[in-house]
């Protein structure tokens, strides 16, 4: 069977094998909407490109600071900098982090359909947030803090979307 970018063949793959107790059917619940969480408050990272920029305004909420004329100005405004944003970088993911690896361990201890479909949702997502983090280490070629930030955040999602692999395969050869 052959895996394409942005497809997910679990439906296929996992079709009525696995019984999910309640406590499962709670902790699937949960993931998924911690995941609908994610995708919302992350889904600036899939839109960056080249020379855009992102903060976080008052209320928390993540923005992009697209490239345009007056942008150094705008983002000394509202103390925007490359430390602000190396720190925001680090909060948003680590959260994010932690999440794949419940997905992770959820789907290691269980073998449950609905884990592993969200896992290969989650790997879509994380395909698209690593474009964008690509396009901002590009923007901040020239400091070695951020782009060391961003090369251990894009390691680690890669890892994620390794064990999931590795699983699959497993499973896979199994069946």
């Amino acid at each position: 069977m052959f895996r394409m970018e942005g497809q997910c063949f679990a439906e296929e793959l996992y079709d009525g094998s696995t019984f999910s107790s309640e406590k499962n059917n709670a902790k699937i619940k949960e993931l998924r909407e911690n995941f609908d969480d994610f995708k919302k408050r992350l889904d600036i990272f899939t839109k960056l490109k080249k020379h855009d920029k992102f903060g976080k305004d008052s209320e928390n909420n993540l923005y992009i600071d697209y490239n345009k004329y007056g942008q150094y100005l705008s983002r000394w405004w509202y103390e925007q900098d490359r430390k602000k944003c190396n720190v925001i970088l680090e909060e948003e993911f680590d959260l994010f982090v932690g999440f794949l690896d419940n997905v992770s361990t959820s789907l290691a201890e269980t073998k449950i359909n609905e884990f592993y479909i969200l896992a290969q949702h989650c790997i879509n997502f994380i395909n698209k947030i690593i474009t964008g983090l690509y396009s901002l280490k590009e923007t901040y070629n020239n400091d070695n803090e951020m782009e060391n930030r961003i090369d251990a955040i894009i390691l680690t999602l890669i890892d994620f979307k390794n064990k999931t692999q590795r699983y699959d395969s497993v499973h896979i050869n199994k069946n």
